[in-house]
């Protein structure tokens, strides 16, 4: 989109083709499209995403055996801070690249027993250790030379680093969460996916009701318009409205209202 102001991703656990998760949403994406937002819609089904391997994937161990994850993860009191590549060969870094430039970021799935989809949460699980802010856990470390060098290590960092270490990856993102169910669930699937974006340190707007809806009875989808759920698409419609005006408000942007 030529002259957009920004860009919002929305990233759906569904694993079907017609999925009535990547249904609703669009319909959020499509309201932020009129505001003037380039948007793009990332289907997990086709991915290969793995669930976070914590110290699975550390580097060598340190002279007291403590070893520390690839990406920096690790609990005080050995914890230095750091960024870097996640050590696992799938398709979850492009797509966290792709979290870490957009504007806003809308997390969707459907219900499967009872809870989101086995590939989001992994998304999530690992998103949330690449992007976490880190710079506050040096006031727990023990060791007074593993404080020094964490405290070093920021002092010398460039300004985007230091706000990286200070505020995490997703600072101040706008980030919204939509669950679909057949019947139930939906509510405890849609806080599962909220979850991540509090401990992000992101902005989250609201709707008229729960940004939840109803994807038909069993074998039938709304996305073939076999099934209606007009409050839903309503309530789509006003969280992508607030969702753009929100990321124009952090942006300095002018709005309407």
């Amino acid at each position: 989109m030529a002259d957009s102001l920004g860009k919002v991703i929305a990233i759906s656990g569904s694993m079907r083709r017609d999925a009535n998760t990547d249904y609703y949403m669009n319909i959020v994406l499509k309201e932020c499209e009129k505001e003037g937002f380039e948007t793009e819609l990332i289907p997990l089904r086709n991915k290969r995403i793995e669930g976070c391997a914590y110290d699975l994937c550390a580097e060598d161990g340190d002279e007291n055996g403590y070893s520390y994850s690839h990406c920096g993860y690790q609990h005080p009191p050995y914890w230095m801070p750091k960024y870097d590549v996640c050590a696992l060969k799938d398709d979850f870094w492009p797509i966290f690249e792709k979290m870490k430039a957009a504007d806003g970021i809308i997390l969707g799935s459907p219900v499967y027993f009872g809870s989101a989809t086995p590939k989001i949460k992994a998304l999530i699980d690992r998103a949330g250790i690449c992007a976490e802010a880190r710079g506050h856990y040096i006031r727990y470390l023990k060791d007074p030379e593993q404080k020094r060098k964490a405290q070093e290590m920021i002092d010398n960092a460039t300004p985007e680093m230091r706000n990286w270490y200070e505020n995490g990856l997703l600072y101040r993102k706008v980030g919204a969460a939509v669950a679909v169910t057949r019947r139930t669930s939906a509510n405890f699937t849609w806080a599962q996916l909220m979850m991540f974006f509090g401990i992000c340190n992101m902005i989250v707007p609201g709707s008229i009701y729960w940004p939840v809806s109803i994807g038909g009875a069993l074998g039938y989808r709304t996305s073939r318009g076999e099934y209606q759920d007009p409050e839903g698409e309503e309530i789509m419609e006003i969280l992508g409205k607030n969702m753009a005006w929100t990321i124009k408000k952090t942006k300095d942007i002018p709005t309407k209202d």
